[in-house]
Protein backbone atom coordinates (compact mmCIF):
# COMPACT_ATOMS: atom_id res chain seq x y z
CA UNK A 1 0.00 0.00 0.00
CA UNK A 2 1.43 3.46 -0.92
CA UNK A 3 2.42 5.75 1.91
CA UNK A 4 0.68 9.08 2.45
CA UNK A 5 3.56 10.94 0.81
CA UNK A 6 3.41 8.68 -2.27
CA UNK A 7 -0.35 9.28 -2.43
CA UNK A 8 0.18 13.06 -2.30
CA UNK A 9 2.94 12.91 -4.91
CA UNK A 10 0.69 10.94 -7.25
CA UNK A 11 -2.14 13.45 -6.99
CA UNK A 12 0.31 16.31 -7.55
CA UNK A 13 1.81 14.55 -10.58
CA UNK A 14 -1.51 13.94 -12.38
CA UNK A 15 -2.46 17.63 -12.74
CA UNK A 16 1.14 18.53 -13.66
CA UNK A 17 1.05 16.03 -16.54
CA UNK A 18 -2.42 17.21 -17.64
CA UNK A 19 -1.33 20.87 -17.65
CA UNK A 20 1.78 20.03 -19.66
CA UNK A 21 -0.11 17.82 -22.12
CA UNK A 22 -2.70 20.50 -22.84
CA UNK A 23 -0.29 23.44 -22.61
CA UNK A 24 -2.37 25.06 -19.85
CA UNK A 25 -1.01 27.00 -16.88
CA UNK A 26 -3.26 25.40 -14.27
CA UNK A 27 -4.65 21.93 -13.66
CA UNK A 28 -6.59 20.59 -10.69
CA UNK A 29 -7.84 17.20 -9.46
CA UNK A 30 -10.88 17.38 -7.18
CA UNK A 31 -12.78 14.64 -5.41
CA UNK A 32 -16.34 14.98 -4.19
CA UNK A 33 -16.70 15.60 -0.48
CA UNK A 34 -20.35 15.83 0.53
CA UNK A 35 -21.32 17.47 -2.77
CA UNK A 36 -18.42 19.93 -2.74
CA UNK A 37 -15.09 19.68 -4.56
CA UNK A 38 -12.02 19.01 -2.46
CA UNK A 39 -8.77 19.75 -4.27
CA UNK A 40 -6.41 16.80 -3.81
CA UNK A 41 -3.84 17.84 -6.40
CA UNK A 42 -2.99 21.06 -8.21
CA UNK A 43 -0.41 22.37 -10.64
CA UNK A 44 0.22 26.07 -11.24
CA UNK A 45 -1.99 27.27 -8.38
CA UNK A 46 -2.69 26.88 -4.70
CA UNK A 47 -5.27 24.40 -3.48
CA UNK A 48 -7.59 27.25 -2.41
CA UNK A 49 -8.61 27.50 -6.09
CA UNK A 50 -11.54 25.25 -5.08
CA UNK A 51 -13.65 28.37 -4.42
CA UNK A 52 -13.15 29.38 -8.04
CA UNK A 53 -14.06 26.04 -9.65
CA UNK A 54 -17.36 25.26 -7.88
CA UNK A 55 -19.65 26.14 -10.83
CA UNK A 56 -17.40 24.36 -13.30
CA UNK A 57 -17.22 21.36 -10.99
CA UNK A 58 -20.99 20.85 -10.85
CA UNK A 59 -21.36 21.24 -14.60
CA UNK A 60 -18.44 18.90 -15.32
CA UNK A 61 -19.94 16.14 -13.16
CA UNK A 62 -23.22 16.40 -15.10
CA UNK A 63 -21.48 15.69 -18.43
CA UNK A 64 -20.74 12.29 -19.88
CA UNK A 65 -18.16 13.85 -22.22
CA UNK A 66 -15.47 16.41 -21.34
CA UNK A 67 -16.92 19.80 -20.42
CA UNK A 68 -15.04 22.40 -22.48
CA UNK A 69 -15.52 26.16 -22.30
CA UNK A 70 -13.48 28.01 -24.89
CA UNK A 71 -14.51 31.45 -23.59
CA UNK A 72 -16.21 31.77 -20.21
CA UNK A 73 -17.55 35.18 -21.24
CA UNK A 74 -19.80 33.44 -23.79
CA UNK A 75 -21.73 31.68 -20.98
CA UNK A 76 -23.92 33.95 -18.82
CA UNK A 77 -23.43 31.92 -15.62
CA UNK A 78 -19.67 31.41 -16.03
CA UNK A 79 -19.05 35.01 -17.09
CA UNK A 80 -20.19 36.11 -13.62
CA UNK A 81 -18.19 33.43 -11.81
CA UNK A 82 -14.95 33.88 -9.88
CA UNK A 83 -12.67 32.40 -12.55
CA UNK A 84 -13.78 35.00 -15.11
CA UNK A 85 -14.16 37.98 -12.77
CA UNK A 86 -11.28 37.58 -10.31
CA UNK A 87 -7.70 38.62 -10.92
CA UNK A 88 -7.26 35.18 -12.53
CA UNK A 89 -9.48 36.17 -15.50
CA UNK A 90 -9.57 32.67 -16.95
CA UNK A 91 -11.51 32.17 -20.15
CA UNK A 92 -10.68 28.57 -21.10
CA UNK A 93 -11.67 25.53 -19.05
CA UNK A 94 -11.69 21.81 -19.86
CA UNK A 95 -12.79 19.25 -17.31
CA UNK A 96 -13.67 15.59 -17.25
CA UNK A 97 -15.60 13.76 -14.57
CA UNK A 98 -13.78 11.02 -12.72
CA UNK A 99 -16.18 8.09 -12.39
CA UNK A 100 -16.47 4.80 -10.57
CA UNK A 101 -16.90 1.69 -12.78
CA UNK A 102 -20.67 1.93 -12.15
CA UNK A 103 -20.63 5.42 -13.75
CA UNK A 104 -21.15 7.48 -10.59
CA UNK A 105 -19.06 10.69 -10.70
CA UNK A 106 -16.63 11.09 -7.80
CA UNK A 107 -14.58 14.11 -8.88
CA UNK A 108 -12.95 15.84 -11.82
CA UNK A 109 -9.66 16.56 -13.53
CA UNK A 110 -9.55 19.97 -15.18
CA UNK A 111 -7.20 22.40 -16.90
CA UNK A 112 -7.58 26.17 -17.15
Amino acid sequence: MPSESNHDQYFERVPRVAARALNSPISVVCLDRLGQPEVIGASGCERDVVFHVQTYYSRTLQCEEPFVVRDALSDAQLAQGPLATSALRFRFFAGIALRLPCGRPIGMLCVM
